[in-house]
């Protein structure tokens, strides 16, 4: 068809022929127009559901994080909502077994549209909204998607929001029984321990005989003074009776009136009773003395090994105690932590709620002709042009535009 014709030759031509352009538009909208009524009514359900922040979170501190869109971005939210597994799952639901079998994992996703905000509350705790729109001609069918799909991704996808300590409360909670157990097992053994070792009454008994070795060397302390003050008596009486004579020679004694040239001394006869008594004193602290030495000695080995005894009992004790306390330190610890995460726990079913249920729409939503009509219109002008193109070459030969002809077509 390039016999030479120029834009403006093809210009002149479409001029020419306009009227077959107009019939082809109007035919394609009217077309459109028609086909745009017979259309099925389309309804729209709507369900959303927003991933709230829990007590427990609160609680700790975590919820000012914005931990859940660090840890799943919108996309990956948005890839979650319509997951193939989770509408597999929702077009094998009893619910909608009504509808024959005809709904797919393909179906579903052609008629469904996510679409997710996030925004944060006063103590910029974040908060993802998740709106599901389903599009059909069903409105019941609609409202069992919308449903089902809400129930199923809050059961999916419920343990993969949860926070940290309810997905550690089974690991938390077999650790607090543990050390729990352990620590019972430690009480009971420091227990028998006691009863075995009888700390109790070797401690008593320690007690008494360092008591009774207390006295028995200020017995001992006492008597050795005594001794030692008594035989130095005995050896200054001693010293004096040897300077003392026994018998006078050169004095005159009357003894019973009776003048005696030779007598016994008196002093020396004093001298030598107070001699015998120390002696005889003598005798007897030195006898006691060595039985309070002898005494003393046995009590101070006894409270040695008592206090060995003792001593051994009591670090083993103290061992114990402190591995007690040890324990009981981490019990509590756990305590609270098993706390956080059973509240946690008990709050994970409620991480995500829905704030709006689906509802059974009574009223179609308004059809846009107009992407029926402008793409009608725009096809209708192409075709038009083709074919007037056509006809005009079909009637002259070519293309050339003639003007003298123009009034005659």
């Amino acid at each position: 068809m390039d016999d030479g014709a120029t834009l403006l030759d093809y210009l002149s031509v479409i001029l020419v022929k306009w009227w077959i352009i107009v019939v082809m538009v109007v035919v394609s909208v009217v077309v459109a127009w028609v086909l745009s009524l017979q259309r099925p009514p389309q309804y729209q359900v709507r369900t959303q559901l927003l991933l709230v922040s829990r007590t427990s979170e609160i609680l700790s501190g975590s919820a000012a994080v914005p931990s859940v869109t660090v840890a799943l971005s919108v996309d990956t939210l948005s890839k979650l909502a319509l997951a193939n597994d989770l509408l597999e799952n929702i077009a094998k639901s009893p619910d909608l077994a009504t509808s024959g079998g005809s709904l797919t994992a393909a179906s579903l996703s052609q008629m469904m549209h996510v679409d997710i905000k996030v925004s944060e509350n006063s103590s910029r705790t974040v908060l993802p909204l998740l709106t599901m729109t389903v599009t059909g001609g069903d409105p019941a069918l609609l409202k069992k998607i919308a449903d089902t799909w809400a129930n199923l991704f809050i059961q999916r996808n419920v343990s993969l929001l949860a926070s940290e300590s309810a997905r550690s409360y089974d690991f938390i909670q077999s650790q607090y029984q543990e050390t729990k157990d352990s620590l019972a097992a430690l009480n009971k053994q420091k227990s028998d321990f006691l009863r075995q070792s009888q700390l109790d009454t070797t401690r008593s008994t320690l007690e008494e005989q360092q008591s009774l070795y207390k006295q028995f060397f200020s017995n001992f302390e006492t008597s050795k003074v005594s001794l030692i003050t008594t035989q130095a008596e005995r050896q200054a009486l001693a010293d004096a009776l040897a300077n003392e004579p026994r018998i006078l020679s050169d004095s005159k004694i009357f003894v019973d009136g009776v003048v005696v040239e030779k007598a016994i001394n008196p002093i020396y006869t004093s001298l030598k009773g107070r001699l015998d008594d120390a002696a005889v004193r003598e005798a007897s602290l030195t006898a006691s003395v060595t039985e309070l030495e002898k005494k003393v000695q046995e009590y101070n080995k006894s409270i040695a090994d008592l206090s060995g005894k003792v001593g051994d009992a009591q670090a083993q004790a103290a061992a114990l105690d402190a591995e007690i306390s040890a324990l009981a330190a981490n019990l509590q610890v756990l305590g609270s932590k098993l706390q956080d995460a059973r509240l946690a726990k008990e709050e994970q079913a409620g991480s995500i709620r829905v704030v709006e249920s689906a509802i059974l729409p009574t009223a179609p939503i308004g059809t846009s002709r107009q992407q029926f009509l402008l793409p009608a219109a725009v096809i209708g002008l192409l075709v038009g042009i083709a074919v007037a193109l056509l006809v005009y070459y079909v009637q002259e030969g070519n293309l050339r535009a003639k003007p003298k002809r123009r009034g005659a077509s």
